[in-house]
């Protein structure tokens, strides 16, 4: 999938960060107005930084993705969670601290039960470097590497100002010489750990194998996770889901 200037420009014309978001949610959502919110955001947050910035639109993306898999699961768990919350809660109240654990859970589960009726926005970032060579794969990774680092600053800004929407943040390398690596938050709340964990995580595979996408997400809602994939698309997917 390419990301194509809205402009008009030629995309090997430009070096800097090209940005589009993709919209996907129920049809009472009026989508290119809550598209252009999303992307006005960005606009004046990359402008605000100092990064050279180009609006853009993805061929290829549907508007619309179904439920998750597990969405029949956690309905049955809504209509019993009287009986189950008192259940665990008899033995989980026995262990210190745990309780807490528990209410978050809870109020995880709940969220995700009303997750498939929010809208929601996949995006993404592509960093564009010109030149070729190793000292320009070398550039392009560390502007790359650079873009990440704000990763948490849009999250942050775009849940505080849309806060009842959801996002997922795409972040990769474009141009003629390309860095390896796409970073993929699959998260809430992009927090400036996770950032740490992932440019972590890069290091040690450019000193290892490498990878092409590299995934981060919360397993059961709290438990960060990474993983690595030599293929980008199998992410793509996920992240589409």
């Amino acid at each position: 999938m390419i990301m194509i200037p809205v402009d008009g420009s030629r995309a090997s014309d430009f070096e800097g960060i090209d940005y589009a978001a993709y919209f996907r949610g129920p049809a009472v959502y009026d989508s290119e107005e809550v598209t252009n919110r999303v992307l006005n955001l960005l606009d004046d947050f990359l402008k605000e930084k100092g990064l050279s910035s180009r609006r853009c639109w993805h061929a290829g993306i549907g508007a619309a993705a179904g439920a998750p898999a597990f969405f029949e699961t956690l309905l049955w768990i809504q209509e019993h969670w009287e009986f189950l919350a008192g259940a665990a809660s008899v033995v989980l109240a026995r262990v210190a601290n745990v309780r807490d654990k528990w209410r978050q859970l809870k109020r995880h589960i709940e969220e995700r039960i009303l997750d498939p009726y929010k809208p929601s926005f996949d995006v993404e970032l592509g960093v564009r470097t010109m030149g070729e060579g190793e000292d320009a794969r070398q550039e392009a990774a560390r502007s790359f590497r650079s873009l990440l680092t704000h990763v948490p600053d849009i999250s942050a800004l775009l849940r505080h100002e849309l806060p009842d929407q959801r996002f997922n943040i795409r972040v990769l390398t474009t141009g003629s010489s390309p860095a390896s690596a796409y970073a993929y938050f699959k998260v809430p709340e992009v927090k400036r750990s996770d950032v740490a964990k992932m440019l972590r995580f890069l290091q040690k595979k450019d000193d290892q194998d490498g990878a092409s996408a590299v995934l981060l997400y919360r397993k059961f809602g709290f438990i960060t996770r990474l993983e690595a994939s030599e293929n980008g698309g199998e992410f793509m997917r996920l992240t589409m889901r």
